[in-house]
């Protein structure tokens, strides 16, 4: 970081150093940020270079698109990490953050109302006993990132569960 320092690159800690942002180019990490910052971004003109990671590019636009039908959404990661912060930046509605599948389950049943669970890869394993669990609340969305999960996708999908 010095390196980059002494060449004219600070790194952003606050929104409110960014509201005192004049000009420069905003690089956008790849854990992503939430949509108030690119709106924030835009509205002051500054330039951004995007280098989120296009996988956390479509959690925060899946969050966004079920959350603002009326489903519930929840992201499973630590609530102060950057990345979860991003996600739930997306939110347009009932977004939360749980660090583990356990505080899911203790959630009330669904009663008919829909969700998207998403977790970061290998986070935690949702074991069979788990899963019905889940379907009992609602979770009708489960999202993960890489092709590990292929084979669990498509039988899961042959029983009418959207992914």
């Amino acid at each position: 970081m010095e390196n980059l320092e002494s060449r004219g690159v600070h790194v952003l800690k606050s929104k409110e150093e960014l509201k005192a942002l004049e000009q420069g180019i905003v690089v956008i990490r790849a854990h992503g940020v939430g949509k108030e910052i690119y709106e924030l971004l835009e509205k002051r003109g500054l330039k951004i270079v995007d280098s989120s990671c296009p996988f956390v590019r479509k959690i925060q636009k899946l969050v966004f698109e079920h959350s603002k039908a009326g489903e519930s959404v929840i992201v499973m990661g630590d609530p102060e990490h950057p990345e979860i912060q991003g996600i739930l930046g997306w939110g347009d509605g009932d977004v939360t953050a749980l660090k583990g599948i356990e505080e899911v389950l203790r959630l009330p049943d669904g009663n008919g109302k829909k969700f998207l669970l998403w977790h970061r890869p290998l986070s935690i394993l949702i074991n069979s006993k788990q899963f019905l669990k889940l379907l009992k609340k609602g979770v009708s969305y489960i999202c993960y990132q890489y092709d590990l999960q292929r084979n669990f996708r498509t039988a899961v999908r042959s029983k009418g569960i959207s992914w």
